[in-house]
């Protein structure tokens, strides 16, 4: 099986799936309590209430469709932390920092830039 290229497949979405998908990725890095840095990737910890636990799966579910490159999984711990592994190949950190916007320096204990602040908050759009 051959690997997938590192890079976002901005066409595998339509119009209204990829509204969705801007709305859930904001939503997700402004629920983000803790970033770990993985060899591959980052390990990202969430609230463990329902609804966002549901939000996460339907921002994974559009995700992959477009960012094929990535591997995704949902824990719930024993603890009651809810944990999102992002993982890919080498070279799949950048982009996921790029493009998603996770993983950045804001997440491990410095204060986000405005930029990302505004991004995440819908007061600024991600470009297609």
């Amino acid at each position: 099986m051959n690997a997938s290229p590192i890079a976002c497949q901005l066409k595998a979405l339509d119009p209204a799936e990829r509204a969705r998908q801007k709305i859930l990725v904001g939503t997700a890095r402004t629920k983000i309590l803790k970033t770990s840095e993985l060899e591959d990737g980052f390990a990202l910890q969430f609230p463990s209430d329902q609804e966002t636990v549901l939000e996460l799966a339907e921002w994974i579910t559009l995700e992959r469709r477009c960012c094929a490159f990535a591997e995704f999984a949902i824990e719930w711990r024993r603890d009651d932390t809810v944990w999102v592994r992002v993982t890919g190949a080498p070279g799949a950190k950048e982009v996921l920092v790029a493009e998603m916007g996770i993983g950045g320096p804001w997440q491990t204990g410095r204060e986000r830039p405005r930029s990302d602040r505004a991004v995440a908050s819908g007061e600024a759009k991600i470009a297609p």
